[in-house]
């Protein structure tokens, strides 16, 4: 019997029923017109396949949520299934890899690696649920050289939407190992996930301002370079107080010894300018990690940064106020994502450059008229967009595959891909 014949009217109630008996965690039941169904939190690992096993024969999708980070909508009659308890990571420094639980975060990861003068591949956000930003792509300070986070999964283990276990490594079903690193929570409930970590413990990393009047020069400069793959570097404007002017500070981390650093991160500078605040210096990586971030309220990813894009940065920057402060993030892209043979479908590879807003409406409009069509999952808030975080020829292939492994579209309420056939269109 097919997951589609199995779904029935008896719905959520059943839901409730099959959680409540047989879940071991707390199970709770909002109230209200915007709240889910059901929120199942686990404390072991058997709760994950009772709460996909309430979703499969019931037909009340599941929604997983580990760090809680990124949740973008009200997963309204729903069951979600928390796993933030499952939070175990693990560090094999012979393999230099780490297996995490659903709920692990980026700063575990961090603390358990840097012991053995390994690094995650993370964001700069250490609260940040491992298994969510992985899947989704994952982008961070290392990614120019190592290749995005998901393109270092070694082996996923979880449940197909009709409970099947899998063990998904580049050998075995190979189609799925693809697609799951990058498509989010739609194609498997992954409860283990082991990621390669990268030999870091030291980098030169920190922050160089310039007064505003250079910010034009200082963007044209970053723009015309395609730096080497350990620089990775993001020019940073930001207005928090319509009395006084904007600021532009250029933030860098590089893997190489201090004095290549330096000659790299001067290539991308203005020469003709000269900087009020220089902090650049060798540190630990677990100091670098958490520098930068913006939340990204509007992001891009432009295909060029030429005079025009450069002065629609500018202006933008300067709409911020004390009531509503802008941030524009300019980062370089490129490095080993855009070399990965064989990769998961994670984002657009060719893409140079993003920018990542944050601030009053009219910095978040300037900043979408630079769109392009294209976007990064871990990055998109709009949930009307997601097709535009992959190719089309990439999204199709999805499809394909969330036909095969979930055709009742059960799982991935945010950021949904929905399955190939007639009923989704």
């Amino acid at each position: 019997m097919s997951i589609v014949e199995r779904r029935t009217s008896v719905g959520a109630e059943s839901a409730l029923r099959i959680l409540n008996s047989d879940f071991t965690g707390p199970v709770e039941r909002p109230y209200g017109p915007d709240a889910p169904y059901a929120v199942a939190r686990a404390v072991t690992a058997a709760d994950l396949a009772v709460a996909l096993r309430a979703a499969v024969y019931t037909g009340v999708p599941l929604t997983v949520r580990g760090a809680g980070h990124g949740q973008l909508r009200t997963p309204v009659g729903r069951i979600v299934l928390d796993t933030g308890h499952l939070a175990d990571v693990q560090v094999a420094p012979d393999r230099r890899t780490v297996t995490v639980g659903p709920g692990a975060r980026w700063g575990d990861v961090l603390a358990a690696a840097a012991p053995y003068g390994l690094a995650p591949l993370c964001g700069n956000a250490l609260d940040v649920g491992v298994t969510g930003f992985t899947l989704g792509g994952g982008v961070g300070w290392l990614s120019r050289q190592y290749g995005y986070t998901a393109d270092n999964v070694v082996r996923a283990d979880g449940l197909l939407a009709d409970c099947t276990p899998v063990a998904l490594t580049a050998s075995g079903d190979p189609d799925l190992f693809w697609g799951l690193r990058g498509a989010g929570a739609n194609l498997a409930l992954v409860h283990r996930l082991e990621i390669r970590l990268a030999p870091v413990a030291t980098v030169t990393a920190g922050e160089i301002g310039y007064p505003w009047p250079c910010a034009r020069d200082v963007l044209a400069a970053f723009a015309a370079q395609d730096p080497p793959d350990h620089l990775t570097a993001m020019v940073v404007l930001e207005r928090a107080d319509a009395a006084a002017p904007p600021t532009v500070t250029v933030q860098a981390v590089s893997t190489a010894a201090p004095a290549a650093a330096r000659r790299a991160l001067a290539a991308v500078l203005p020469g003709s300018r000269t900087a009020t605040r220089d902090t650049v210096a060798p540190v630990p990586y677990a100091q670098a990690a958490t520098l930068g971030g913006t939340p990204p309220l509007a992001f891009e990813l432009p295909d060029r940064l030429g005079a025009e894009e450069i002065a629609v940065l500018a202006g933008a920057a300067e709409r911020g106020t004390r009531e509503e402060p802008a941030r524009i993030e300019v980062r370089f892209w490129g490095g080993a994502p855009s070399r990965t043979a064989g990769g998961g479908p994670a984002g657009h590879r060719d893409a140079p450059f993003s920018v990542t807003a944050a601030g009053p409406p009219q910095t978040l409009d300037a900043v979408a008229g630079l769109g392009t069509g294209r976007s990064f999952l871990n990055f998109l808030r709009d949930l009307d967009r997601t097709a535009q975080a992959y190719t089309a020829a990439d999204h199709a292939r999805l499809r394909a595959l969330k036909a095969r492994v979930d055709p009742a579209n059960l799982l991935g309420a945010q950021h949904n891909i929905a399955p190939e056939g007639p009923s989704y269109g």
